[in-house]
C-alpha cells in the first residue's frame, strides 16, 4: 500500500499554486480566482499574523459569512498552523460567546468578524 503524504492545509494551497496556478479555485458571486492568487491573498495576512504573535496552536475565531475573505481568512490561519474556531453568523450574541469558550484563553486568541478586514489584538489586517 502506497503511504500518504502528510501536508496541512496551507501547503495544500501551496501545492495547488504550484501544480495548477492557473486553475480556479474558489468562485464568490462574480469574483474568480486561480490557485496562485489565493495563494498570494492569504500570505499577506498570514505574514502578519506571524509579526503579531500568532503560532501554531493558537485558537482565532472566524465569525464571516461564505465568501472570498472566508476562505482567504482560513488559509492565512492554516499557513501559521493557527486553529480555527468556526462560529455561525447567524449566531445570537449568547450562542457565539457559548462557542468561544475555552478553559485556558491565551492573550492572542482572537475573532475575525465579518468585515474585510481581520481584527487581531486591535491591529486590523487588510487582505
Amino acid at each position: 500500500m502506497e503511504e500518504l503524504e502528510t501536508i496541512t492545509t496551507g501547503q495544500m494551497l501551496e501545492k495547488g499554486a504550484s501544480q495548477v496556478p492557473d486553475k480556479i479555485a474558489p468562485v464568490d458571486g462574480k469574483q474568480r480566482k486561480t490557485y496562485r492568487e489565493l495563494n498570494a491573498m492569504a500570505d499577506a495576512p498570514a505574514a502578519r499574523l506571524a509579526e503579531i504573535g500568532f503560532q501554531k496552536g493558537v485558537r482565532a475565531a472566524i465569525c464571516i459569512k461564505n465568501s472570498l475573505e472566508l476562505v482567504v481568512a482560513f488559509y492565512a490561519l492554516q499557513k501559521q498552523g493557527v486553529i480555527a474556531v468556526w462560529v455561525n453568523f447567524t449566531y445570537r450574541r449568547t450562542e457565539s460567546e457559548f462557542m468561544l469558550e475555552v478553559k485556558n484563553p491565551g492573550p492572542q486568541d482572537q475573532v475575525f468578524n465579518d468585515r474585510r478586514k481581520f481584527l487581531v489584538a486591535e491591529q486590523e489586517l487588510e487582505f
